[in-house]
């Protein structure tokens, strides 16, 4: 997908709201709260039920989890190629959730190699997938009487090539609108069928290696989001800059029942999906198992003391603390740190190293474990790089006010001067308390995993001036931030 605009921040939709209808699966397209000209990158919920489907030596093209046993793709993705693979719940391709064995691909009989008319197939997976949080089904409408719905504006994933002609390990996503049939037979010389759909932008177009992927839409089902597959990218012009062709879902949908009926060996075992919170190419989803909850009432924060230096930080595990560098002192003698609750302290506790960053951040080891026996516990924080990409997109933060105890709610502001691509800028909240600014104060945002909120660390406070606060994004640090906890943690 080639990319010349900023993100797309995938956190606002427009529902369309059917009658009642039914679905392929009941659980399916939950939303939490070529090239793809000008695409950008996908929010990680998207990529719950995208596959990238690979042979033994490259990747091929898109496609999406369906059913726990079935994918679906384009037929002529898949034409002629042996030893599939499909990557599932990759929002990057290179580091998927789980890898699994192909073992039958089902094209439609009517497809041809030669042109693009029932370009769908199916691909089916050597075991049943248990569905959790990262890998689920998108929704497919079963409903004849929805034929011939067709949203006026969709959706479309992939992984292909960018403005650079490189293809892209994230997952991108672009808003097209719905063409009318003829914009695709002039431009692409080609005689559209019923079940086909044009589709394109002004500044892009699906292409290359994200044939195969989805054409979607968001829908409302008992009030909550759901995404649905409308189309399949089929094809479009060579330089991806002018509307693509897009195989109708709706038109397919008796002969994929039909198929996966045929195909389905419901005896064989089902293949045991992890059960943690994060996917399995990490350990944990969080930095430190035992975190707090979904606010700051619960969270250790500390007042940090040295020569000449006080600073604020909080506790992100039982045995560090992170603060902002500034200043600070790396000689771990001549510091002294006061864990803080809701009005009461817990005692000194003298530093054992330090570990700076160049970017204001530090990381303070105690002497000893900090686990208080009243509920308070260490912030959460994201465990890697990956899983901070879920985290760091959506607004709004959000502040906590010792003084009121609440929290105060804030979107950043452009800054009257220059700020590093890891700052931010926020302005003072109103209401809040004149005790909100100091350097390691801290930022957050509220994530919802498994239903449950967690208050998780995005920033903390370098400087501040004027009413502007410049803060660190922590969690462009993820990766620093683990593996010093981890390097160290004994």
């Amino acid at each position: 997908m080639q990319t010349y605009l900023a993100w797309i921040f995938l956190i606002t939709w427009f529902p369309c709201h059917l009658e009642a209808y039914q679905l392929l699966e009941n659980n399916c397209g939950h939303l939490n709260s070529g090239r793809v000209v000008n695409g950008k990158n996908s929010s990680i919920q998207y990529a719950a039920w995208m596959a990238a489907i690979q042979n033994e030596t490259h990747f091929l093209c898109g496609g999406t989890l369906i059913h726990n046993r079935f994918v679906l793709t384009a037929a002529r993705c898949i034409h002629g190629h042996t030893n599939l693979f499909v990557r599932l719940g990759a929002y990057n391709k290179s580091e998927p959730t789980f890898q699994v064995k192909v073992t039958a691909a089902i094209i439609h009989r009517s497809s041809s190699i030669f042109d693009f008319h029932y370009n769908v197939g199916l691909l089916k997976l050597s075991s049943r997938v248990k569905y959790n949080f990262y890998v689920r089904p998108i929704c497919i409408i079963l409903d004849t009487k929805h034929k011939s719905f067709i949203p006026t504006t969709l959706k479309a994933f992939g992984w292909g090539q960018n403005s650079d002609n490189l293809e892209s390990d994230i997952l991108q996503t672009i808003t097209l609108d719905h063409y009318n049939e003829r914009v695709c037979n002039r431009r692409l010389n080609f005689t559209m069928s019923s079940e086909q759909i044009c589709a394109g932008a002004y500044n892009g177009d699906t292409c290359g290696s994200d044939s195969g992927g989805p054409l979607s839409t968001t829908l409302t089902v008992n009030g909550l989001p759901r995404e649905a597959q409308i189309g399949i990218v089929s094809f479009g012009l060579r330089t991806c800059n002018g509307p693509g062709v897009y195989t109708k879902v709706a038109s397919y949908v008796d002969w994929i029942q039909k198929r996966i009926s045929n195909f389905d060996d419901s005896n064989k075992p089902q293949l045991a999906m992890p059960q943690q919170s994060p996917p399995a190419m990490v350990q944990d989803m969080w930095l430190h198992r035992d975190c707090g909850g979904g606010t700051m009432a619960s969270i250790l924060r500390a007042d940090i003391f040295g020569h000449n230096f006080r600073a604020h930080g909080v506790l992100i595990t039982d045995r560090f603390v992170i603060t902002t560098a500034r200043h600070l002192s790396e000689n771990h003698d001549a510091l002294k740190v006061i864990p803080i609750g809701m009005g009461w302290t817990y005692g000194d506790h003298r530093v054992d190293s330090v570990f700076k960053h160049t970017s204001d951040i530090a990381l303070l080891k105690l002497s000893r474990p900090m686990r208080p026996t009243d509920g308070m516990k260490p912030i959460c924080m994201l465990s890697n790089d990956q899983l901070q990409r879920m985290g760091e997109p959506p607004l709004p933060l959000s502040v906590f006010d010792p003084v009121s105890g609440g929290h105060f709610y804030l979107y950043t502001r452009e800054c009257p001067w220059t700020i590093n691509a890891d700052e931010i800028c926020v302005g003072t909240p109103p209401g809040i308390s004149t005790t909100f600014g100091k350097a390691g104060d801290i930022l957050g945002k509220q994530i919802i995993v498994s239903k449950k909120g967690r208050f998780v660390l995005f920033g903390i406070v370098s400087y501040s001036s004027d009413g502007y606060h410049i803060l660190t994004n922590v969690m462009k640090h993820t990766g620093w931030i683990a593996n010093t906890v981890k390097q160290n943690q004994f």
